[in-house]
């Protein structure tokens, strides 16, 4: 990824280090496209596990609030309940936990203005039909936010400055 006049800003494959498996910014954790597929794609019989929930917080905007969770599987196993995990999570993890949920909150128009999203993460060896080293070990949980808003209004995007620029294959958080 690089702004408009040239300087490098992290790229693809160069952080190696954060701390955390989820928090890599290059696993596509909290990028939106990983996620929005799901809705769409809900099935008639996913769909009697969703409901108006009214245990959910309102939303300005958005009368329309849906929560959806998917039990405990593996990915091979039940393919259609989550969208394909993004590429960096999928080769490390191989089972989608205790249970995945969507809430989703739509306005009056069908677009969707916030989605919740909560999954939990694990490497099963059993279930590897080509086990390979490197995995994690243990359960990962991850929640992820989105609210859109401001629909038809021009995006404006300033890059960062100098010093939060990094061109570092690590990156640790201070402590």
């Amino acid at each position: 990824m690089k702004p408009n006049d040239g300087r490098t800003w992290i790229g693809p494959k160069t952080a190696s280090s954060w701390g955390n498996i989820l928090a890599d910014p290059t696993n596509d954790l909290p990028d939106f496209t990983v996620w929005k597929p799901f809705i769409p794609q809900v099935t008639r019989d996913d769909a009697v596990h969703g409901w108006d929930s009214k245990n959910m917080a309102d939303l300005d905007g958005a009368p329309y609030k849906y929560e959806i969770t998917c039990g405990v599987s593996t990915a091979a196993a039940n393919p259609g309940c989550t969208p394909p995990l993004p590429e960096q999570l999928g080769v490390l993890f191989n089972v989608i936990g205790n249970p995945m949920r969507y809430q989703a909150w739509l306005d009056d128009t069908g677009l969707l203005r916030k989605l919740d999203v909560t999954i939990s993460m694990a490497y099963v060896r059993e279930v590897d039909t080509n086990p390979l080293p490197g995995h994690p070990q243990g359960e990962y949980y991850a929640h992820v936010v989105f609210n859109l808003d401001q629909f038809g209004t021009p995006v404006t995007v300033t890059a960062p400055d100098d010093a939060d620029i990094t061109t570092a294959r690590g990156v640790i958080r201070p402590k």
